[in-house]
């Protein structure tokens, strides 16, 4: 052990020759030093004397120094350790003159040896005292290194925890795009549907019109009646009989096709109901954003907590009286601090549960949405288009039944004076007075 306050241990004297021949061959019998060590010294034999108290009292080893550097500068820092071990040892005007120079003079060696040798059995001496310190030196320190191991694995499993939050926020903000995307979708599809209404009503106008246009007809079928013409226009009557009831037919289809138009209003309204869903999805998904940032603010909070504690251990290990007076409160604000971790950990798995059940519900309803959309929309044109279908085809046989109509009638009265019932206004203005049966 060196001095670490700078001192000069006891006994500064030179020791008798005798005395450091046998100390150093029975501490350091690999030398085999003799008595010409000292009485006839060369500076091989001095060197290896020197460098081998360095390497007992450093607890270094020669071949390990600077692993990564170069052989020069290994050699050379090796020889400054062993010019501080010399100075420690009281050799305040050692250099490397001492190490490489010409072959020392006895009485340098003499001298040089007896402040080694005083010095390390002071050391030893150091030693056998503090050996329980520097069990527990030891043991401190293997509680340090489980403890920062402990922290490292922590420190890791927060990490691996925050990229998970990462991924899970990137797919929460695909996921809002992808919302966003379905409700700047959504504006269009009013507009269609609003369009599709407007169609619904002029076809409504339309068959508002097609009815007027029967009622005319059906009047003046009942005139054909009442005037007792010919089998023929019996028969005309049964036709138009027919036709009445396919047109009633066809407005029972077309009163159908409003209850469509109507359930297609209510489809909108379901839209407008998914987008007031979707506005609450994103409220929730900005709480999951401030949850995350508060996890961020923990984790500065425990790097803090973790930086006075390691700062806290170099202090123990600096100074083992202070380090045996705080050892109670420091395992207590470890154990604290690992509590606080644990609970910082269930609060970010819980969380983390929390968010991934509110995005599964978000998936769910938007694909909810989304199918009952397609389907509703599908449907709509679906019935759109059977409605436009079936009232071509009523166009289409009314205006058949319409020339039907007008041969028949014009077989049945060639005169000019028929062509007033085919007018319509003139018939009824004047028609009660001017037939030949009135």
């Amino acid at each position: 052990m060196l001095r670490p306050d700078g001192r000069q241990p006891p006994g500064n004297r030179r020791l008798q020759i005798d005395y450091i021949i046998n100390f150093l061959g029975t501490h350091f019998p690999d030398l085999q030093v003799t008595v010409d060590l000292i009485r006839k010294p060369t500076t091989h034999q001095v060197r290896r004397v020197y460098e081998e108290f360095t390497t007992a009292l450093r607890y270094v080893d020669r071949s390990k120094i600077g692993t990564q550097a170069s052989e020069s500068a290994r050699e050379l820092a090796f020889n400054r350790m062993v010019i501080e071990v010399m100075v420690i040892s009281g050799v305040d005007d050692f250099s490397m003159r001492d190490l490489f120079g010409p072959a020392p003079k006895p009485e340098r060696v003499h001298s040089n040896l007896s402040r080694l040798v005083t010095f390390y059995s002071y050391h030893l001496l150091c030693e056998e005292r503090l050996s329980p310190v520097a069990s527990t030196i030891s043991q401190r320190r293997a509680e340090k290194e489980a403890a920062e191991e402990q922290l490292r694995l922590k420190k890791e499993e927060l990490l691996s925890t925050e990229a998970a939050i990462e991924r899970e926020r990137a797919e929460a903000d695909a996921l809002r795009r992808e919302i966003d995307r379905e409700n700047a979708d959504m504006p269009q599809a009013v507009e269609r549907l609003n369009a599709r209404s407007a169609e619904v009503a002029k076809l409504r106008a339309e068959r508002d019109q097609r009815v007027a246009e029967l009622d005319r007809a059906q009047a003046l079928v009942e005139c054909i009646r009442l005037r007792g013409e010919l089998a023929q226009e019996q028969r005309l009557l049964a036709v138009a009989t027919r036709r009445n009831g396919q047109l009633r037919e066809d407005l029972d289809a077309l009163a159908q096709r409003e209850a469509v138009a109507a359930r297609a209003v209510a489809a909108h309204e379901r839209l407008i109901a998914a987008k007031g869903r979707t506005a609450q999805l994103e409220g929730q998904i900005q709480e999951l954003d401030m949850d995350l940032r508060q996890l961020g603010d923990d984790r500065a909070a425990l790097n803090e907590a973790i930086s006075q504690l390691e700062a806290r251990q170099e202090t123990l290990e600096a100074d083992l009286q202070q380090e045996t007076e705080r050892r109670t409160r420091e395992r207590a604000s470890l154990t604290a601090l690992e509590e606080d971790l644990e609970v910082k950990r269930r609060r970010v798995v819980s969380d983390n549960a929390r968010r991934q059940s509110i995005m599964e519900q978000l998936r769910r309803e938007m694909n909810s949405v989304n199918w009952s959309l397609r389907d509703e929309r599908a449907r709509h044109e679906g019935e759109i288009a059977d409605f436009q279908a079936d009232l071509r085809r009523m166009a289409r046989q009314v205006r058949a039944y319409g020339a039907q109509l007008q041969s028949a009638l014009q077989s049945a009265h060639p005169s000019a004076g028929m062509q007033r019932f085919l007018d319509g206004g003139n018939y009824h203005d004047g028609g009660h007075d001017s037939g030949p049966d009135g």
